[in-house]
């Protein structure tokens, strides 16, 4: 894991994770370390799917106990010795969503570690409800500015979305000229 903080005010109250901006500040200190010494990095998306039905079926409290529910697997999962050798970080990217950093990550390790993750999440009933995360991820290009880096994954997030749900997607890093929306699926081993 990357060092823990230490400030309450790093830490978002119902998940534990980092905050988004505790989060931003280590991913833009992870891109500038990364341009001394080149060490692959990748970023995770995940988005709870449809979590609104469990609000309207059991209310808010019960969406907040699964998205506190899906942090804990997450960090359960990272803390597996098959991830012993990735520092990550995870944050609360926003109402629903879990961001995480991962290094050293290049796309394929970040896909991995977004399929272990989606499975951990899948694994069990949460509130007495099957629920379920679409993931997208992205491996930083040196040189790249950390907006377009979140924006493939997020991408690459909506692509999962829209391709069904409960699935991993990538982006891999195009060439700074092209700067496509060229997305890959991650296939399940």
């Amino acid at each position: 894991m990357l060092p823990p903080l230490d400030s309450r005010a790093a830490r978002d109250s119902l998940t534990n994770a980092l905050t988004r901006p505790t989060f931003m500040s280590l991913l833009g200190d992870c891109a500038a370390a990364a341009l001394d010494a080149p060490i692959p990095f990748s970023v995770v998306v995940l988005d709870v799917d449809q979590l609104t039905n469990v609000n309207d079926r059991h209310g808010f409290g019960a969406g907040d106990r699964v998205l506190a529910g899906i942090a804990r697997r997450v960090l359960a999962e990272l803390a597996r010795e098959r991830w012993a050798g990735t520092e990550c970080a995870i944050a609360r990217y926003d109402g629903d969503a879990l961001i995480l950093l991962a290094k050293p990550a290049d796309l394929r390790r970040g896909a991995e570690l977004a399929e272990a993750l989606r499975a951990a999440v899948a694994r069990k009933p949460l509130e007495g409800t099957h629920v379920t995360v679409s993931a997208g991820v992205a491996e930083h290009r040196p040189g790249e500015s950390l907006d377009e880096l979140l924006a493939r994954m997020e991408r690459a997030l909506h692509l999962a979305k829209q391709s069904g749900r409960d699935r991993v997607e990538v982006s891999p890093a195009p060439a700074r000229a092209e700067r496509a929306a060229t997305v890959i699926p991650f296939r399940r081993p």
